[in-house]
């Protein structure tokens, strides 16, 4: 008895908050960071950053988090730490599709090699019936 296809689910994961500037082509993006190193943050400081970030992606985001990466300098001694913000949401309908095209692509890219596979060795091996 065959088993039925599994319908594809919508995932939820952790999305690192991202901000822009500028118009047109001289847009830019880049991920959000909290600046904490250098010049410190009070925790009075850093809470009110948080909930103005909240404030600001509450409607994208259900939860938040704070996560730090190391990052050494080639040339010079010494590292920086910079702290990332991530926000945790379900995909969109676009990164939905867009997820699925992948993987349907995925299969028939294996399907095609398999095949190509097959007729390689049918031909190499004649099959004697």
């Amino acid at each position: 008895m065959a088993r039925k296809a599994k319908l594809p689910e919508r995932r939820a994961r952790w999305h690192r908050l991202q901000e822009s500037a500028g118009n047109g082509k001289h847009r830019r993006t880049w991920d959000m960071t909290i600046d904490m190193q250098y010049g410190g943050m009070s925790f009075t400081d850093l809470y009110a950053e948080l909930e103005s970030i909240k404030t600001d992606y509450g409607n994208e985001f259900s939860h938040f988090k704070l996560e730090t990466d190391t990052i050494s300098r080639a040339y010079e001694d010494g590292t920086d730490i910079v702290t990332y913000v991530y926000g945790w949401r379900e995909e969109t309908n676009e990164e939905f599709d867009e997820r699925l095209a992948q993987a349907a692509s995925k299969v028939a890219a294996s399907e095609e090699r398999d095949r190509k596979e097959f007729e390689r060795l049918a031909k190499k091996f004649k099959q004697k019936t």
